[in-house]
């Protein structure tokens, strides 16, 4: 008899952040203003060359060791900010208050997602069903739309510098485990054209 499916009984949800906006974030936790973001991601972190040797160390612990534990039955890779669109399959989720697609959290996505691979159900009782106004699942918007405004994040987005960096220095296989893609750098505003 096999007691290897007994034993698989763990569920590992892997959540990450683009790398543009965790390392923007990083920098505005350490309140590391007086340090430049290039002096911020080539320092040592953790015992890693850099913060994103360190990001990648953790993406590979979370998404490939986690596979190969003997009590996990399931790793579910998940960008954060899927968690900030509204769930749009609806038709599973039918609601007697009357609530739409578009008030779904996205939340419901990552339930949907679970329930369909694994059969287990999510108390909904807990509230994630609610309308937006009344449901604590939310996911928080990133830079100045959420409860903590880093005004550097919105401002990193813009520096076609810092993109190039983290697309030449991040570790994008380990990025493509949860999902993410080089993101295009801004092209520099032209103040004038003359024809």
């Amino acid at each position: 008899e096999d007691d290897t499916a007994d034993s698989k009984h763990t569920l590992v949800i892997a959540l990450f952040l683009n790398p543009y906006d965790w390392v923007a974030l990083m920098h505005a936790s350490q309140q590391s203003d007086e340090v430049s973001w290039r002096d911020y991601l080539s320092k040592e972190w953790q015992s890693h060359a850099n913060i994103l040797e360190y990001r990648a160390s953790m993406i590979k612990s979370a998404v490939i060791e986690s596979m190969d534990r003997e009590e996990v039955k399931l790793v579910i890779p998940l960008k954060y900010e899927k968690l900030l669109d509204s769930f749009g399959n609806f038709d599973n989720y039918v609601s007697s208050s009357g609530t739409s697609a578009s008030e779904l959290a996205g939340i419901v996505g990552v339930i949907d997602d679970i329930q369909s691979r694994t059969g287990l159900r999510a108390n909904e009782a807990a509230g994630w069903k609610e309308p937006r106004d009344h449901n604590l699942f939310w996911a928080d918007p990133i830079g100045c739309a959420g409860h903590v405004c880093h005004p550097k994040i919105e401002a990193l987005r813009e520096d076609a510098e810092y993109i190039t960096y983290i697309n030449e220095h991040a570790d994008w296989k380990s990025e493509h485990l949860i999902g993410y893609q080089q993101m295009m750098a801004p092209k520099q505003a032209v103040e004038r054209i003359v024809v």
